[in-house]
């Protein structure tokens, strides 16, 4: 009980903390950052897509994390947070396609372009993590249920990587996607640039708040379950 209390207070405060964030995001996106000289007003939608981005990768971790502490350990507690960033990366990841989507038919002229390794990559990270939430719900034994779909978030976190730096791994000059931060210059305009760390830190938060308050419902779910067996 006093865990629960306790995360409970956390996530308190992380929610605080994302109600700020998101405050200033919307109106550093609205009424700070410039209007970009050749995509106009669409570009904003890459704060979106880029924050959004950054929660699912960090949720895609918290999963493999939590996996393989499940599998060393067998600790549901593990599995709760597990399967909670599991559902948060699923969730966060189609606001990041279809975000991506959008900007891609602004600058690019299509929703989808084929060729692009780099989105073709995350779409099958993104399918994992919902195979992984239907693999959850369709199989009944728990125990397998639980490490099949460790497993699945393990797979799913080697695929991260690829979506990260592929672009810099591999030369592919045909790539439209571009690499937005680099190790020496961000290449964006210093408004741009405030405005996306704000809207990062939003999105973190979010997803945050996302992992805690799943794991926590499955945890009380899971007290109920004990308290009536008894």
């Amino acid at each position: 009980m006093k865990k629960l209390v306790s995360g409970f207070a956390v996530m308190n405060l992380l929610a605080v903390g994302w109600a700020v964030t998101t405050a200033l995001t919307v109106w550093l996106v609205m009424m700070y950052a410039p209007v970009d000289a050749e995509l106009g007003y669409s570009q904003k939608i890459f704060y979106v897509h880029i924050g959004s981005a950054a929660a699912m990768m960090i949720a895609v971790l918290s999963a493999f994390i939590c996996s393989i502490l499940y599998l060393v350990r067998r600790n549901l507690r593990a599995d709760n947070y597990a399967v909670a960033s599991a559902q948060t990366a699923a969730v966060v990841g189609a606001i990041v396609l279809i975000t991506g989507m959008m900007w891609a038919k602004a600058a690019w002229g299509t929703f989808f372009p084929l060729t692009e390794v780099k989105l073709l990559i995350f779409l099958l990270l993104w399918v994992i993590f919902v195979a992984y939430i239907i693999l959850r719900n369709a199989i009944e034994d728990s125990g397998i249920k639980r490490a099949g779909s460790a497993v699945f978030a393990v797979f799913g976190f080697l695929t991260m990587p690829f979506v990260l730096f592929i672009n810099r791994w591999a030369e592919m000059p045909s790539q439209l996607h571009p690499t937005v931060i680099t190790a020496h210059d961000s290449g964006m305009e210093p408004r741009m640039l405030v405005t996306l760390l704000c809207s990062i830190v939003s999105w973190l938060l979010a997803g945050a708040v996302l992992i805690i308050v799943r794991a926590k419902i499955a945890e009380i779910e899971q007290a109920f379950e004990t308290l009536e067996t008894k």
